[in-house]
C-alpha cells in the first residue's frame, strides 16, 4: 500500500502533507504469512513510537508557512 493518492490530492489542494508508515512484517515474502492477530500485536508494540513521533513533530510545525505548498500549482496549466 502506498500513500500516493493522498499525496497527489494534497498537492492538488495545495496542502502540506506528511505520512508515517509502520512495518508489521519485515520479512514479507521470505517467511510464512503472519496472521491478522500477529499484525495487531506488532502494531500494539509500536504504537507508542508513533505517538512519540507525532507529539514531537507537532512542536516542529512552524507557525508561519515558508514552504511552497500553498502555491504549488501557481505555474500549472490545464
Amino acid at each position: 500500500m502506498t500513500a500516493a493518492p493522498e499525496a497527489v490530492l494534497a498537492r492538488e489542494l495545495e496542502l502540506c502533507y506528511a505520512s508515517i508508515s509502520m512495518s508489521t512484517n519485515f520479512a514479507a515474502g521470505m517467511q510464512q504469512k503472519i496472521s491478522h492477530e500477529e499484525v495487531g500485536v506488532i502494531f500494539g508494540q509500536n504504537i507508542e513510537n508513533v505517538k512519540k513521533i507525532l507529539r514531537e513533530a507537532v512542536h516542529l510545525i512552524p507557525k508561519e508557512k515558508s514552504c511552497p505548498c500553498p502555491s504549488a500549482l501557481a505555474g500549472a496549466t490545464a
